[in-house]
């Protein structure tokens, strides 16, 4: 039985960046693995070309083709089906896990004692360049349990953990899954955490950036942390219905906009370039309001 199960899902992304991301998995310095890669895009010749090649130059990679685009939580779930391992790592298509990731996040989850951890990343473009780092996020167990209130403080990425929280499974909540499969995790007692160091490259594409669903995200992520300070997960159908209501074109795209805003301001922060970011920064309040909020939230996270 393989220690670690390392679920992908892929769709769409482009062959070099997604075999980048299947090494920087294979290479690790930690070996005793299972690779599950669910391809999601059944006509995508070039990734299944990509996947099937992979697959025969290293046997613990295990593919599944869905018959159909099922979205990355259905697909993860089959994965998740699947996996055989003690443990369970997330990976993304088009993210480099560093060498000692695997390693670390093992070490570290079994002295703290704890069911699932994230860990912080270094945030990359399209063409690889370094953009900014994430490494402010709270580790403890009790940091998070209070932070999750506020935003998702774990980035789903970098997730590894025990198998018996991965069969908790995802929950089809648009653009949230991954916050609502940790606030139950929480809910039922499951000590989460953050690994201290750097683990990811994370790929922020520039398509991400400017995404009109990035509202409607905000939206979701609100209905649930409103539901978790109640001490319940939240009611799917009525979190939809709700969501709908609330969402306009107009409001999404001012909300994509500030959002760009604030990673550009971040970026010339991160790189000394204070004047310009302050500047950048400061005008989002006249951009998106809801986008103020999500700030904040994010800072009270941080501040846990």
């Amino acid at each position: 039985m393989p220690l670690i199960s390392v679920l992908m899902s892929v769709y769409k992304e482009p062959a070099p960046i997604l075999i980048q991301a299947i090494d920087s998995v294979l290479d690790q310095t930690f070996q005793d693995i299972e690779f599950i890669i669910v391809l999601d895009n059944p006509e995508g010749e070039q990734q299944k070309s990509v996947l099937e090649s992979k697959q025969h130059e290293d046997g613990r990679i295990r593919l599944i083709i869905n018959e159909e685009n099922l979205g990355l939580a259905a697909s993860l779930n089959k994965a998740a089906n699947a996996a055989q391992g003690l443990y369970f790592c997330r990976m993304d298509a088009d993210d480099i896990s560093l060498p000692r990731r695997l390693s670390e996040q093992l070490e570290y989850l079994r002295e703290q004692d704890m069911d699932l951890v994230g860990g912080f990343m270094n945030v990359i473009n399209d063409n690889g360049d370094f953009l900014y780092r994430v490494d402010s996020m709270p580790t403890t167990s009790a940091q998070i349990a209070h932070a999750l209130a506020h935003n998702n403080c774990i980035p789903h990425p970098t997730w590894f953990g025990k198998r018996d929280v991965l069969l908790q499974k995802y929950r089809d909540i648009p653009f949230s899954e991954d916050y609502d499969f940790l606030l139950r995790a929480q809910l039922a007692g499951k000590k989460l955490g953050n690994c201290p160091h750097v683990l990811v490259n994370y790929r922020m594409s520039s398509e991400s950036v400017s995404r009109t669903h990035l509202y409607r995200q905000f939206l979701y992520q609100k209905l649930l942390a409103r539901s978790y300070v109640k001490g319940m997960a939240v009611d799917i159908a009525s979190a939809k219905s709700w969501t709908e209501q609330e969402w306009s074109l107009k409001k999404a795209n001012r909300y994509s906009k500030a959002n760009a805003l604030f990673n550009r301001g971040y970026q010339l922060l991160s790189n000394g370039k204070t004047i310009n970011g302050l500047i950048t920064l400061a005008q989002i309040p006249f951009t998106s309001l809801p986008y103020c909020t999500k700030i904040f939230r994010m800072l009270r996270a941080k501040n846990a």
